[in-house]
């Protein structure tokens, strides 16, 4: 295990929710198991009919939540949270899917990594729930030209 820093930095996490009380549970558990919690969730909900809003309004942690009146869609709805972040002091912004489950110890290895390394831009490896020795991502990379 990575020795535990405190990050120097406030971190967003930013989240889309649509109709996501099916997923939420889970992603949520997974947020509240964190052994790093130097982060702060921002949920914007695209006009969630479902149970997502109740969840998200129980939930115990660091929340910050927008609500679109309508469905603004996927891009738009992240635009959102990170102008969020970036207006509200955040120093770094984490994209995450609220249809994931990971581990207690991603937030600490990722955070830890970036201290030590510098790099801009992040990603954890990504399985399949069903297939865990799977990879959907494993690496990545970034070019001006494709941006």
């Amino acid at each position: 295990m990575l020795e535990r820093r405190k990050t120097p930095w406030r971190v967003a996490l930013v989240t889309v929710t649509f109709n996501s009380g099916h997923v939420l549970a889970d992603f949520l558990n997974s947020l509240d198991g964190q052994s790093n919690r130097d982060w702060e969730l921002v949920v914007v909900d695209n006009a969630s009919n479902d149970d997502t809003l109740d969840q998200l309004n129980s939930w115990q942690g660091p929340l910050h939540l927008i609500k679109n009146v309508e469905n603004l869609g996927f891009a738009v709805a992240t635009n959102q949270g990170i102008s969020f972040a970036q207006s509200g002091n955040f120093d770094a912004v984490m994209l995450l899917n609220n249809d994931t489950q990971f581990d207690p110890e991603v937030m600490d290895q990722l955070f830890n990594y970036q201290l030590s390394t510098g790099v801009p831009l992040l990603s954890p490896a990504i399985t399949y729930a069903d297939e865990p020795g799977r990879f959907w991502f494993a690496d990545g990379g970034f070019t001006n030209l494709r941006g």
